[in-house]
């Protein structure tokens, strides 16, 4: 059996984009979160295995993923969110994901995990197109 190996989905290459004003077709730089590696880490690990996570972890190297850190209004932001979804529970890691979405005009996401991301109502849009 050939290991599974990671890759972005096809719409993420044209759709989640830290640079929403252009509109070519070809790949663009994704914004990632540093906790959001983690997550993502862990569950590329649990559900495909260490070779995929491994994976995942180079392709930053490429620059067709790069890092994007919150802002101290992000961070204002995100605690807000949780505060306003607290029966949830949000979670800080999912805050700051739909507070970078509402700076950096993100509407769709790729998300393993896409528990809070039904309920949440971010300010830039009625609601996040997510991709599983």
């Amino acid at each position: 059996m050939t290991p599974a190996r990671w890759s972005p989905p096809p719409t993420a290459t044209t759709r989640i984009t830290a640079h929403p004003r252009r509109r070519s077709r070809r790949p663009h730089r994704l914004g990632w979160f540093r906790a959001w590696i983690a997550e993502v880490a862990y569950l590329l690990a649990r559900d495909a295995g260490s070779s995929v996570e491994a994976e995942f972890l180079r392709s930053f190297k490429s620059g067709f993923l790069a890092i994007v850190s919150p802002t101290a209004d992000d961070l204002t932001r995100a605690a807000d969110l949780v505060e306003q979804y607290a029966d949830l529970p949000l979670g800080a890691t999912d805050a700051c994901i739909v507070a970078l979405a509402e700076r950096l005009n993100i509407t769709e996401l790729v998300m393993l995990d896409q528990r809070h991301f039904n309920v949440v109502r971010p300010r830039h849009t009625q609601t996040l197109t997510l991709i599983p």
